[in-house]
């Protein structure tokens, strides 16, 4: 287990800003609204991303996934159609 006050490699901060990015982008096309929430946090040695959006709802493109799970993390998404998406991005699993 990692030390919580130390930094994720450069390379799980660069997957993880990828797939933020990426989250954000399906956000803006496909959900149907404009507004989105980020939170990121540690958790017991790692960190977790997590995209909210109250839109339509949408499925999980390969362009979130691969980074992420790249670097060893793992991706979960929850959608509900025509209510919300959530997308977690956690490192490590």
């Amino acid at each position: 287990m990692r030390d919580v006050s130390e930094e994720p490699p450069r390379e799980v901060v660069r997957a993880l800003g990828t797939a933020t990015r990426e989250a954000l982008n399906n956000v803006a096309r496909h959900s149907g609204t404009t507004t989105a929430w980020v939170t990121a946090r540690l958790r017991r040695g790692g960190v977790m991303v997590s995209v909210v959006d109250r839109g339509r709802g949408f499925g999980l493109c390969h362009s979130i996934r691969r980074p992420v799970e790249e670097v060893g993390g793992s991706v979960r998404v929850r959608s509900v159609p025509g209510e919300s998406t959530t997308v977690e991005l956690r490192w490590p699993r």
